[in-house]
């Protein structure tokens, strides 16, 4: 018997600290990702992939997505928005309490453009 089998790319971003590694954790059931109250303690794209019975998820959890101040901060944006360009799918990671980050959210979605 034969089944179909289904394989993607899923980019995942969002601005700095809002939980991008801590999902990935929890979706692979492994800590695969660092996670720490610190802002950017991601600084690279970090691949983490899923196996499902009939499907294969390649998951790349991304640098968080913000106004750099220094050349850091641009190297980090550089590479979360590379993440990108793979990328069948994009998870925007987002927190309950995200109203008050909008301008942040919008340079996101200007991104995602």
């Amino acid at each position: 018997m034969q089944t179909d089998f289904r394989a993607g790319i899923v980019a995942v971003i969002g601005r700095p600290n809002v939980g991008k590694s801590s999902l990935l954790n929890r979706i692979l059931k492994y800590k695969l990702s660092i996670v720490s109250a610190k802002p950017q303690t991601t600084r690279d794209n970090i691949l983490g992939l899923y196996n499902g019975p009939a499907s294969q998820i390649l998951f790349v959890d991304t640098p968080g997505i913000h106004a750099p101040l220094n050349k850091l901060g641009e190297r980090l944006v550089e590479r979360a928005v590379s993440g990108l360009e793979d990328a069948n799918v994009v998870l925007y990671v987002v927190t309950i309490d995200d109203r008050p980050k909008q301008s942040e959210n919008d340079r996101i979605l200007k991104v995602l453009r």
